[in-house]
């Protein structure tokens, strides 16, 4: 492909691909209207390198997003936050069975990055997300930062393209 190099070319392999889109305004308006409420809540529980919200009151916080964003009813939505800890934290499927859609909902410095392999493996993407973005994986990726971030589980056979995201830049 003109314009790749070797290195991008490998990892844009299915194993480690990614794709990152941008929502609509209407969207993003609706992820900054919850800000104070995503800096006030505190009921989340370690699982493996990341926290879930237990309490689940982040679904009815987020049910107008949630609808809009238009997701099969097959679709397990969860809520998370990573720590800066200066280790990067791996965001996975266990079962590889879902495409994954992964939406930043705060990010403390703005901005953060996203890597398709641990960060300095040879032929690992990085790129730059924030709010209004939406990473678009099948194994994993690895978060360079903290952010708080709805996952949105699709199974693969209910996967079609969204209707609220522009096609997105491949990594």
């Amino acid at each position: 492909m003109a314009g790749q190099s070797e290195v991008e070319l490998k990892a844009s392999s299915k194993a480690n691909q990614f794709e990152i889109r941008q929502l609509s305004e209407e969207l993003k308006g609706l992820i900054n209207a919850r800000q104070n409420w995503l800096a006030s809540t505190t009921y989340f529980m370690k699982q493996g390198n990341i926290y879930l919200n237990i309490d689940k009151t982040f679904k009815q916080e987020f049910k107008v997003l949630i609808e809009k964003l238009n997701h099969p009813q097959s679709a397990q939505v969860s809520l998370f936050r990573t720590e800066d800890n200066n280790k990067p934290t791996r965001v996975h499927d266990s079962r590889l069975k879902r495409i994954l859609y992964m939406y930043p909902l705060h990010i403390s410095e703005g901005f953060t990055n996203v890597h398709s392999e641990y960060p300095g493996t040879p032929g690992s993407i990085c790129k730059e997300i924030g709010i209004g973005t939406c990473v678009v994986f099948q194994d994993q990726v690895f978060i360079d930062g903290a952010l708080d971030s709805l996952l949105i589980g699709v199974p693969r056979e209910d996967s079609g393209e969204i209707e609220h995201m522009e096609k997105g830049e491949k990594a």
